[in-house]
């Protein structure tokens, strides 16, 4: 059974983005076609401030784009959403991806 400092020092730093705050950048960046507008909803503006803070995103032509360190963390949303639906492509402004 794992204790509660176990499990204190599994955790990532504070700070750190979660898969909820990579999901809540990938889905801005598909609403706004690779593009997060300079304003968002509050209750998305923590989730990107740590995705900004972690180097997933810099500022682009239009808005903040995303880096290959955010297309990276973005990968496991992009196969979740592509199982949920055969039908969903890759979003062109992630890149071509791994093609092996």
């Amino acid at each position: 059974m794992k204790t509660f400092s176990t499990w204190l020092e599994a955790r990532a730093p504070k700070g750190t983005p979660t898969s909820l705050n990579v999901w809540s950048m990938f889905d801005l960046l598909e609403k706004g076609g690779g593009v997060v507008s300079d304003r968002v909803q509050a209750t998305r503006a923590e989730s990107l401030r740590k995705c900004l803070k972690a180097g997933f995103l810099e500022r682009g032509a239009g808005g903040f784009v995303p880096t290959q360190s955010g297309v990276a963390a973005m990968e496991g949303e992009l196969a979740t959403r592509m199982s949920r639906d055969p039908g969903y492509r890759r979003p062109p402004w992630m890149g071509p991806g791994n093609q092996g």
